[in-house]
């Protein structure tokens, strides 16, 4: 035991060496202090490796946190990265669009600029037509007032009420100027008509100087023929002399079938009518086909 005790000793670097009991006990107490140091220390060792560890389990788990965070905006940063390239496709293709769009706006505009240039000759041009076209009015108003004057008295006061009117219209500003010629033609137009169609109408005529209600018919221009109202009384307009002149009694029945005709109720024939004879034309008879 003593060998053991001082074999302790030496290791614990206990100088003096081992005598008696109080020896001993000293002995055995630095034994238990430095089995004690020892624990102590080995405790001290273990603790500080428990504080490592918890220290390295709370980095790795900050560190797991930190690249969850980072893994979640890098997420986020990809999903924007798309989003924004989606966003740069479309609005490239509407730079395309409106590219387009452009372009054609540019087409029209230039288009429009042109027609406007033609407008505006066209409106110089309109200009200079109607400084034109209203003397040209006014003369076919004056020729179609002296036609009806120098012609047969066919429905004259209805033609010469139309001539009237058409010079009331001349002066109203509400009615444009193309309707004016277009109301000027029409009236030249029924002139026309004057002359190809078979009618039948009534009038006053001036016989012998008087004044008589009168049922008259015309085969155009070429024919022209009255009866009174009592159907007593055929006339024919002679044009040399300007005036009425009887009709001799052989010609009153086709007379009567020309106002037969006229008013359509017979079946069209051949009719042998006086002629309204012109200056210097002697044909006091004329065989024509009943027209409607």
């Amino acid at each position: 035991m003593r060998h053991i005790i001082i074999y302790i000793c030496a290791s614990l670097n206990i100088s003096r060496p081992v005598r008696d009991d109080t020896d001993i006990m000293t002995a055995k107490l630095h034994i238990v202090a430095a089995s004690i140091m020892g624990l102590a220390t080995a405790l001290s060792a273990t603790s500080l490796s428990a504080a490592s560890l918890d220290s390295a389990q709370r980095v790795e788990a900050t560190n797991q946190q930190e690249g969850i965070v980072t893994q979640q905006r890098i997420d986020v940063s990809a999903e924007n990265a798309l989003d924004f390239r989606a966003d740069i496709v479309r609005l490239e293709q509407e730079i395309a669009e409106l590219t387009i769009y452009r372009d054609h706006l540019q087409t029209l505009t230039e288009d429009q600029a042109l027609e406007l240039t033609n407008i505006d000759q066209q409106l110089v041009e309109v200009k200079e037509t109607r400084r034109g076209i209203v003397p040209l009015m006014y003369n076919m108003l004056a020729e179609l007032k002296d036609h009806i004057n120098a012609d047969r008295p066919i429905q004259r006061s209805q033609r010469l009420a139309r001539v009237e009117r058409l010079e009331q219209m001349m002066g109203q500003s509400d009615i444009a100027e193309g309707e004016k010629f277009r109301r000027l033609l029409e009236a030249w137009q029924i002139e026309m008509d004057y002359g190809i169609k078979l009618g039948a109408y009534r009038d006053n005529v001036t016989i012998d100087g008087v004044e008589r209600e009168a049922e008259l018919v015309n085969l155009g221009r070429a024919v022209l023929v009255a009866r009174s109202a009592d159907k007593a009384n055929y006339w024919s307009w002679n044009d040399s002399a300007k005036d009425w002149q009887a009709i001799d009694s052989a010609d009153i029945p086709d007379i009567e079938l020309a106002f037969a005709l006229s008013q359509k109720a017979t079946t069209p024939a051949i009719l042998n009518l006086p002629v309204s004879l012109s200056a210097n034309v002697e044909t006091p008879n004329s065989t024509i086909e009943g027209a409607q």
